[in-house]
């Protein structure tokens, strides 16, 4: 493998004898980002002007830079090649009295031309896109963890035919960083990370934090916060990847294989053969939407109608007046919902059913209006405030700092929950917990930056695991692997993160097989494709006004399915003629069509579903089969090897409903079936 280095700070190419990748074709210049302690100033110094020196060692496998700015700050950067790998390693050597170092913008550390028509950079932004720089807007993007857009933005890909890079940061507080632009003929679009040294007063602790919706600021007393502080240095690691030439809509794949064989597993198998969704009790803003009894009354049901699955339910409000309601303090029980009693004879028949009970709760959002409120355990904003998060239910929510609160409160508040619930057991959801992974406190005795906050929140899934409770939470993202093994969904937001970009599942590729997740909803022919293109279990909030078809077509359509192959990676992606296809290593198969609305789903060699019609093999023997929708293209068949004309019953679950007969054609058995009945069918 062939590393050439560049004179500043970086590389020239990187690849083969026979096949390379530029690295910072655009020429753009790295950024020192500077404060100045006695004005309070921020400014950023582009390492092309004369306040910037290098010295340059360059040995066989490494190469080091040592950059002088103002005379006065020394950081050293180093890349090193180990085993094929290279690492990317600074630090600060030294600081001026006005010359603080907050963070250091790398350039170009892989790239792709459009020289090279099979180039093309891969981000798992919204899910994943594609980026041709041939055809894609001009644009800048720092990939800063985000759940709805960016959960995964730890990670990004440059790839050509025959060659792929895996560039990956390691830590919260640093981001990996794309540029795309150039001129007609020699566009680019570039690979770099911002590394972060130090936060200042000039960092908002939230971005949206803010007095919003019309509540009025808050008199509250200044707190004493930190004006600044370190977070140290870290490293990024690049690794270069010869593989099969392969078409540029799947070229990245190797890389993104790479990347999930170095993520740790799942940290529990609780949830296989489990079907999860939440249960909404309501909230003060919406009033009781569903009670106790009436959630027994859905478990039931779904139990009945899809022959006998198991589930496992959160219930959603189970506190106070529901559902964002009086945090911290859970130890009320809604009882608008129903009385105690009701709550426990919910847990007692949902087990008849094969269900598990258990919790959606927050340990991030306190209400000023709590008995529970305390604000030594809020975190501090930049300004010497309480640190505000959203406002729900027209009350505004302060953010816990995490840090602080699991070295002396949390472990007191689990005791307490199940005490008041003795029933719950095996797991518990905490609403938010991965979703807001971007907060600082800046409270003078014990700032804290986005890795130390990320840091607690694991050491608060593992307090719950001292309790025998594993904890599931909101959206899956990349530095929760290995410590939560199941979130309620998969962001993948189908829109551009540059004007011209391509969709794919990138992230299917990174988190399948390492996580179990949701991130579907069923009331949408396509929205079932989406979440079987992306492995993507059910995860909407239902109540006693859903219908009930939505959680039948999610048993049948995602859960049974995606159940066989939960713990498979994904190992190849293609793209026909409208068709997406992941294959798992096993050799099953997933393909959909969002022009027409067909899918296929073979598994073990069996079809388990064909376009809107589930063909689920039982372990006596028999199947189950489900018409989700109707079938707009022909009618689906069963392959059964039953002679032509064979008569065959249909027996209706749950429903008390005629039993059908069934005559076996050359092709198979036709499924003429009625929509949202779900059948049982033993030859």
């Amino acid at each position: 493998m062939i590393y050439e280095f560049a004179q500043k700070p970086g590389f020239l190419r990187i690849g083969t004898e026979a096949v390379s990748l530029a690295c910072n074709p655009a020429m753009l210049n790295h950024v020192f980002t500077l404060y100045d302690p006695q004005e309070g100033k921020i400014e950023e110094v582009a390492d092309s002007c004369a306040r910037v020196a290098y010295t340059r060692w360059e040995e066989k496998e490494s190469c080091r830079w040592q950059a002088v700015v103002d005379e006065q700050l020394v950081v050293e950067i180093a890349l090193d090649i180990r085993q094929n790998q290279a690492r990317l390693s600074w630090k600060v050597l030294q600081e001026g009295p006005r010359t603080h170092l907050v963070s250091l913008r790398f350039e170009g550390l892989a790239a792709a031309v459009e020289t090279d028509a099979h180039a093309r950079i891969a981000l798992p932004s919204h899910g994943g896109r594609i980026v041709n720089p041939a055809t894609a807007s001009d644009g800048q993007k720092d990939h800063r963890y985000n759940w709805i857009l960016d959960s995964f933005g730890a990670c990004a890909f440059a790839y050509t035919q025959g060659l792929v890079a895996a560039l990956r940061v390691s830590r919260m507080d640093d981001m990996m960083t794309s540029c795309v632009g150039g001129k007609q003929g020699e566009r680019y679009a570039q690979l770099g990370v911002l590394l972060r040294y130090r936060y200042t007063q000039q960092d908002a602790s939230y971005r949206q934090a803010r007095s919003e919706r019309g509540l009025s600021e808050d008199e509250a007393p200044a707190y004493p916060i930190a004006r600044e502080f370190s977070v140290g240095c870290s490293e990024v690691w690049l690794q270069v990847l010869p593989c099969p030439a392969l078409p540029a809509q799947s070229g990245w794949v190797p890389g993104a294989r790479f990347i999930h064989d170095q993520l740790p597993g799942k940290r529990s198998q609780l949830y296989a053969g489990r079907m999860v969704y939440k249960i909404y009790m309501g909230s003060p803003a919406q009033g009781v939407c569903t009670t106790w009894r009436q959630a027994g009354n859905i478990i039931r049901s779904v139990y009945e109608k899809t022959g006998g699955i198991r589930q496992l339910v959160y219930l959603v409000g189970f506190q106070n007046r529901g559902h964002d309601d009086g945090y911290p303090d859970v130890f009320t029980p809604n009882t608008g919902a129903g009385s105690v009693e009701e709550l426990r004879a919910l847990v007692e028949e949902a087990a008849q059913y094969k269900a598990l009970i258990s919790f959606h709760d927050n340990y991030d959002d306190a209400y000023k209006d709590s008995p529970a409120f305390d604000a030594d355990w809020v975190a501090r904003d930049n300004r010497g405030g309480l640190l505000k998060g959203g406002v729900w239910n027209g009350k505004q929510a302060y953010w816990i700092s995490l840090p602080q609160y699991v070295q002396g409160r949390s472990e007191e508040r689990i005791q307490k929950t199940l005490a008041c619930y003795p029933f719950l057991r095996e797991t518990y959801h905490l609403d938010v917990l991965t979703a807001s992974v971007f907060r600082l406190d800046f409270r003078q005795d014990s700032p804290a930056g986005r890795q130390r906050d990320l840091q607690a929140r694991i050491h608060l899934v593992n307090q719950f695991a001292q309790h025998g409770l594993d904890v599931s939470s909101e959206a899956c993202g990349m530095p929760f692997l290995g410590a939560i093994s199941y979130f309620w969904h998969m962001p993948r937001i189908p829109r551009s993160l540059y004007e011209g970009d391509h969709r794919i599942p990138l992230v299917t590729f990174l988190a399948h097989g390492k996580a179990d997740y949701g991130g579907t909803h069923t009331d949408h022919p396509s929205e079932i494709l989406d979440g079987l293109l992306y492995g993507g279990f059910f995860s909407n909030d239902v109540s006693s006004q859903t219908p009930e078809k939505w959680l039948i077509d999610a048993a049948f359509m995602l859960f049974m399915p995606l159940d066989r192959i939960r713990n498979e990676a994904p190992v190849a992606y293609e793209e026909e003629n409208g068709w997406k296809r992941v294959r798992y290593e096993s050799g099953a198969e997933i393909a959909v069509n969002f022009e027409t609305l067909e899918c296929r789903v073979d598994i073990a060699g069996q079809r388990l579903v064909e376009n809107g019609t589930a063909m689920i093999p039982q372990q006596d023997g028999a199947w189950l089969v489900y018409l989700a929708w109707e079938e707009p293209y022909r009618p689906v068949c069963l392959r059964c090897g039953l002679p032509e004309g064979t008569r065959v019953a249909a027996l209706p679950l749950g429903t008390g409903g005629k039993a059908l007969s069934l005559v076996a054609q050359k092709e198979g058995l036709p499924l003429e079936l009625p929509v949202g009945v779900a059948y049982r069918i033993a030859f």
